[in-house]
């Protein structure tokens, strides 16, 4: 196995052991982590990883921009992207990520209630990174037989 299939395989495991074990702090942590990699690989596999300044798209929403922006232009990469849904998963799983981010300690939420997000990001998270890494292997896999 290659370096990054070891460490990709590691991280998947640990986040099951960590999921299952009911820690989902951490669980999401590493969902975010292996998200934010399988959004690279669709990019990179769909016109590259750049912005209109020539930057590296370094967050997550600016990554799921310009693969709604490409999804206009390749049918490929939208049919694939659409399979489930998971453009609009990946933006409404952000967005409580980052909604918990900020009111971990601001006292906007009670600790039970962010203790319910938390399950529900990593629960929702399990789906969406499985959903995403196969997203990105079938473009993968087509981009290397016809360039999307």
């Amino acid at each position: 196995m290659k370096t990054k299939e070891l460490i990709y395989a590691k991280y998947i495991s640990q986040l099951e052991e960590t999921y299952f074990k009911g820690f989902y702090f951490e669980a999401a942590w590493i969902q975010y982590v292996l998200l934010e990699d399988r959004l690279v690989s669709l990019l990179k596999n769909s016109g590259g990883n750049l912005d209109a300044k020539n930057k590296e798209i370094r967050m997550m929403g600016p990554k799921l921009g310009k693969l709604v922006e490409r999804c206009s232009t390749s049918s490929v990469l939208k049919n694939e992207l659409d399979r489930d849904d998971l453009i609009n998963k990946l933006d409404t799983w952000k967005n409580l990520r980052n909604t918990l981010m900020h009111s971990m300690v601001d006292g906007s939420q009670s600790i039970k209630q962010i203790e319910n997000d938390i399950q529900e990001l990593a629960e929702t998270g399990i789906t969406l990174v499985r959903n995403t890494a196969s997203a990105a292997r079938r473009i993968k896999k087509i981009n290397k037989k016809t360039p999307i």
